[in-house]
């Protein structure tokens, strides 16, 4: 038997792909000149964004596609009320529209993309945000840092992905791109904008296809059932009653919310913000922990300690780490089944070439990040995604045996992915952490009923 495991063992390492060194990218943090409390939180710059295979043999591997699953960018407050007593003056220099987006942008001259946007079903949009009460910003608004970060990621898609020229050489510029791509958000304006800022930074320097109009469908997703929002949804929201495209995760939500170690937790997420509110002045109090970090990242000058600013945001990923990395991720696979599915049958049509598509962007939200590291990552996801945080699962091919693999980045590095031994997972091992959610794991019994 012993020479029977040795054999094996033997055999795994021959087939398995040589790995490399894997060299740290140079990061650079993105908050606003002046910020003297810079968390990962508020935004970092990658280079490079996606890293070369670190495996000897990178040549024998093709790229099929990619899966981009974003947060958007740095943004305003996203509840109403005075974060401070003299509220600070955000200004915001663009009006979205619903019929096409072009972006403004303090490093592009001309707009190289413009997008039509394509409801999936009759879902309402959300409502258009109220201002704040100073500046020309609107509530959760998409500030202007906040289209720098997603045209710098979308820089460092295209030297990895587009063109002849780039790592993987994955988008062919010499084709119409529409078919190559595509593109998702949810109704929420700030993640169309950052997705779109994204796309117009990637394509910056692609020159048109004769004939190309350069218009890409935007397909927005209705707010609540897409999965990219995940399975929350903020107290009072007019739109959770939409929040329903899997009721059992509001069942495994209210477990976890009640088990002792999430209550200590939430104890001392309370206890912290608390104490950092009788510096802030926040009002109502209980926005007083999106302010500061909104503050904080936006470089405005603040009273509150250095060190309470550190325990608020360590207490409250405390907090949100536990919810999502819950018994296995078994909250995460049910608070993005949708988005789950979505990319998991994506993948898919990419390996039997059933799809053209090439890169497939779903702009979103930190909760749509949250439990998609939780569900791929070796231990679990203990770090708050950032704004303009990015995530790409990528689809290679080995030509010289045929077999599938998939590799996943996050912050310029391939990340050690679940039931995996290399950077390079096999394809059906990295399926069984992205299990299709069907309808029958999603429903409650009929005794049972949820609110949100």
């Amino acid at each position: 038997r012993l020479v029977m495991l040795v054999m094996l063992a033997l055999l795994l390492l021959v087939a398995a792909p040589a790995l490399r060194v894997q060299a740290s990218p140079t990061v650079t943090a993105t908050c606003a000149p002046g910020a003297t409390f810079c968390p990962q939180y508020c935004g970092s710059a990658y280079s490079p964004l996606i890293p070369a295979l670190s495996v000897a043999n990178a040549s024998d591997f093709e790229l099929l596609s990619t899966q981009i699953v974003i947060r958007h960018g740095a943004r305003t407050q996203y509840q109403l009320g005075k974060c401070t007593p003299n509220q600070h003056v955000f200004n915001c220099s663009s009006t979205p529209t619903e019929t096409y987006s072009t972006l403004p942008s303090a490093s592009m001259a001309a707009p190289t993309a413009l997008f039509q946007l394509a409801r999936m079903t009759d879902v309402p949009q959300l409502a258009t945000q109220p201002q704040l009460p100073a500046g020309s910003c609107g509530l959760a608004q998409l500030l202007p840092e906040g289209y720098v970060q997603h045209e710098l990621n979308g820089r460092g898609l295209a030297a990895a992905y587009v063109g002849d020229s780039s790592l993987f050489k994955l988008i062919n510029v010499t084709q119409p791109l529409a078919p190559q791509l595509f593109l998702q958000s949810d109704t929420a304006e700030r993640t169309k904008q950052s997705g779109m800022a994204l796309i117009q930074g990637m394509l910056q320097n692609v020159s048109h296809v004769p004939g190309e109009t350069r218009l890409f469908a935007w397909n927005i997703a209705p707010f609540g059932l897409d999965g990219i929002g995940g399975a929350g949804g903020y107290p009072g929201n007019a739109f959770c009653q939409y929040w329903t495209f899997c009721p059992a995760a509001h069942m495994v939500q209210a477990e976890l919310e009640a088990h002792p170690d999430y209550t200590t937790l939430q104890s001392q997420v309370d206890s912290a913000v608390e104490q950092a509110n009788t510096y802030l002045q926040s009002s109502p109090s209980d926005i007083a922990s999106d302010c500061l970090m909104v503050l904080s990242c936006g470089g405005v000058p603040l009273s509150v300690p250095l060190e309470l600013r550190q325990y608020v945001l360590g207490n409250e990923t405390l907090k949100s780490a536990f919810k999502y990395n819950y018994m296995n991720g078994s909250y995460s696979r049910l608070a993005i089944a949708p988005l789950l599915n979505t990319i998991r049958s994506q993948i898919l049509a990419s390996v039997n070439g059933s799809s053209t598509v090439k890169l497939s962007l779903h702009s979103g939200h930190d909760v749509t990040l949250w439990p998609l590291l939780a569900l791929l990552k070796e231990g679990g996801v203990h770090e708050w995604p950032q704004y303009a945080d990015l995530l790409a699962i990528e689809v290679f091919r080995q030509k010289s045996t045929g077999q599938v693999y998939v590799r996943t980045v996050n912050h310029g590095e391939a990340i050690m992915v679940v039931g995996c031994n290399s950077q390079l997972c096999p394809l059906e091992t990295f399926l069984q952490n992205f299990r299709e959610v069907t309808a029958a794991e999603c429903a409650v019994p009929a005794t049972t009923t949820t609110t949100t």
